[in-house]
């Protein structure tokens, strides 16, 4: 029988993010670097708050997918407050 765990696989996101670390944590700034460039060709560049989130994700303070659900969470409570002013 598999038994959930009580912080819903916190603990092993968290295990996942300290490998992203030891990995990149020396290059993050270049590696940050790296994708503004990119996002800079698509006219994209990278915003400081975009920086910051990335940063965090390196550092294994938070998921990947914490973040896009948090994004999408801001962007839709928005697009639903400017639907109601119209």
């Amino acid at each position: 029988m598999v038994t959930k765990q009580k912080d819903g696989g916190a603990k092993a996101a968290k295990q996942r993010n300290k490998s992203i670390e030891y990995i990149f944590a020396p290059d993050a700034e270049r590696l940050i670097e790296m994708v503004n460039g990119t996002m800079a060709m698509e006219s994209m560049p990278l915003t400081d708050d975009d920086r910051d989130r990335l940063r965090a994700i390196l550092r294994g303070e938070i998921t990947a997918d914490e973040t896009v659900r948090q994004l999408v969470n801001k962007h839709r409570r928005r697009a639903n407050a400017e639907f109601l002013r119209v």
